[in-house]
């Protein structure tokens, strides 16, 4: 009889709340069985929220229920990994972390060493949530703030000085006074004060 039972997987940590170090070794572990033999596990990885999962962190793993991994960057804020068990027959079972945890660079690492990053939209095209990040090597003020097609300032993320090291926004597709927002195309414009940091300016799809 052909194999139609997908393997049942479930993701232990990390699982939501726990700050990842760059660079240092971080043990995932999972639990994962099927009715019909033994599985392997791919471990996928989300920085933006968890809407997609593009990164491969481990794949074809044993089903040891620990994999260590050395985390790498970009630094996220809304961080999920899954864990995909998948049998002889091609079938797979599937799990999330059940909260957002962080990737973040150690205190102990010289601000110089950061490098600057400005990573906008993901998802992009949106169904109305985005994660936008930024990472800057000194402090600085910045305005990350969102225009529609004709230039408008339709909400503002952030407006004053920050220090060093990782910072994320989550902009829900509404404007300044709580509004939903057609969709359509937005840009998300990034602006330093003195030169300091870079301005950047990113097209943002907003689906309704």
């Amino acid at each position: 009889m052909a194999d139609v039972v997908a393997p049942a997987a479930s993701l232990l940590t990390p699982n939501g709340g726990e700050e990842l170090t760059v660079g240092l070794p971080y043990t995932i572990t999972w639990e994962a069985s099927d009715a019909a033999g033994d599985v392997t596990i791919d471990l996928l990885l989300s920085r933006f929220g968890g809407h997609a999962y593009p990164e491969t962190v481990a794949v074809a793993l044993p089903n040891t229920g620990t994999y260590t991994w050395t985390v790498t960057d970009p630094v996220g804020a809304y961080a999920f990994l899954k864990v995909a068990a998948v049998d002889g027959s091609g079938l797979s079972g599937c799990d999330v972390s059940d909260g957002y945890f962080s990737i973040a660079y150690s205190q102990d690492v010289p601000t110089a060493s950061v490098s600057f990053a400005f990573a906008v939209g993901r998802p992009n095209p949106t169904p109305g949530a985005a994660t936008v990040q930024l990472t800057l090597p000194e402090g600085a003020r910045v305005r990350v703030s969102v225009h529609d097609l004709a230039g408008r300032r339709v909400a503002t993320l952030q407006d004053g000085r920050l220090d060093a090291g990782a910072h994320a926004w989550r902009w829900d597709g509404a404007d300044a006074a709580g509004r939903r927002l057609p969709g359509g195309i937005y840009f998300v414009r990034l602006e330093g004060e003195d030169g300091m940091v870079p301005e950047r300016t990113a097209r943002l799809v907003l689906l309704r």
